[in-house]
C-alpha cells in the first residue's frame, strides 16, 4: 500500500513521513515547498494551492 502525506515538509508532516518510513511503509508526499530543500526521502508530488 502507498500512503499519501500532504504537507509533508510542515511541522507535523515531516514527523509523520519519518515515522511511516521507519515502519517500512511506501510513502508518497506532497508539498508546496521545494522538496530538494528537505531531508525527507519519499517520492514527491508538487502541489499548487488554488
Amino acid at each position: 500500500m502507498t500512503i499519501l502525506v500532504t504537507g509533508a515538509t510542515g511541522t507535523v508532516g515531516r514527523h509523520v513521513v519519518a515515522e511511516l518510513l521507519a515502519a517500512g511503509e511506501n510513502v508518497r508526499a506532497t508539498t508546496t515547498r521545494d522538496p530538494a530543500a528537505t531531508d525527507c526521502p519519499p517520492r514527491w508530488t508538487s502541489a499548487e494551492p488554488t
